[in-house]
């Protein structure tokens, strides 16, 4: 089989392809990644991809770098890039990895405004599909734009992680609160069911009161347990305007 029939069988054959783009330049981009020539490469991959009959969904990560940049990004990819775009997932920046026990580069209230009033003439100007990755809370999301995000954080639900040992966890983002081990486990589906931190997770009892009664809850769960810095599984997002 020819290289690029091998590329075709595998992109008609994958439910998505995505790609992380960290600024709306090359410059920017490269800087991020500490990788000069990462964003022409990654571009170009895109290209060959859309050459092939198929769209990349498209990943930002916001934080105080870039988030005054995120609809400039978009818009360079489609209109000076000439790629095809599937989708935006929208990202946030946590205090893990690179980021470990920092809030350098987390969103204020403000900065969120910004970024969703970017994400809103993406959707209309652009006709972009915008998701979310790591939910906001709502109650800091001026209400005009609580159509972008439709749903709570899936991470728990419906995924979780699983690291080369068959270590489960609850979020992909933290390593630390493990579930156990699927290789050591007789009936997955009641693991996934009745493990304790999944069931206190999917409750709303951890969360201030004001949240559990909200009407928006399912919309956002509170929003991101990782956004803060701390030793629990989840937590209320550092953003959440209730106590």
């Amino acid at each position: 089989m020819s290289l690029v029939k091998t590329q075709s069988f595998f992109i008609k054959n994958l439910d998505s392809l995505e790609a992380t783009v960290l600024g709306e330049s090359a410059k920017k981009h490269d800087a991020e990644t500490r990788n000069q020539g990462s964003f022409k490469l990654l571009t170009n991959n895109i290209r060959k991809i859309n050459s092939l009959g198929a769209k990349v969904k498209i990943w930002v990560s916001v934080s105080k770098t870039n988030y005054k940049g995120v609809f400039a990004l978009v818009e360079n990819l489609i209109k000076k890039e000439k790629l095809q775009i599937s989708g935006l997932g929208v990202q946030r920046i946590i205090p893990q990895g690179r980021a470990c026990n920092s809030l350098e580069n987390s969103l204020s209230e403000s900065q969120v405004g910004v970024v969703f009033k970017q994400l809103d003439q993406i959707y209309k100007k652009l006709n972009i599909p915008v998701v979310f990755e790591d939910p906001f809370p709502l109650c800091v999301v001026d209400e005009k734009y609580h159509y972008l995000q439709t749903h709570k954080c899936e991470w728990g639900f419906k995924i979780a992680s699983i690291n080369f040992n068959g270590d489960m966890g609850r979020c992909g983002a933290d390593s630390r609160f493990l579930l156990g081990n699927v290789l050591a486990v007789s009936d997955l589906q009641s693991f996934w069911e009745k493990n304790k931190i999944l069931q206190d997770f999917r409750s709303s009892n951890w969360m201030p009161t004001k949240c559990q009664a909200c009407g928006l809850l399912e919309n956002c769960w509170c929003g991101c347990s990782l956004s803060r810095v701390t030793n629990k599984d989840h937590e209320k997002d550092i953003l959440c305007s209730f106590s």
